[in-house]
């Protein structure tokens, strides 16, 4: 079990640690590019295709517009069809 650990400063220690023991070469090669990720101004958003951005942008009117539903209308909508 991991313990928990209270400040960020902490975190990172623990995980510079721990990064300095591994020995898994894919490992090591996955938190690279997790790293060069991080680290890149490169936008997801500009990987999507533009049916995904409108869809984006529709998501986005819809939310402004007040056209949402709270999880527990949700759940209740799936209950309900569940239950027909």
């Amino acid at each position: 079990m991991m313990k928990v650990i209270e400040t960020i400063a902490d975190r990172k220690l623990e995980l510079a640690q721990w990064l300095l023991s591994l020995d898994d070469e894919v490992l090591i090669s996955q938190i690279e590019g997790l790293m060069q990720a991080a680290m890149s101004e490169h936008d997801w958003y500009d990987e999507l295709s533009e049916i995904e951005k409108a869809e984006l942008d529709e998501a986005d009117a819809d939310i402004a517009a007040g056209r949402v539903l709270t999880n527990a209308q949700v759940m209740e909508n799936i209950m309900a069809s569940l239950n027909r």
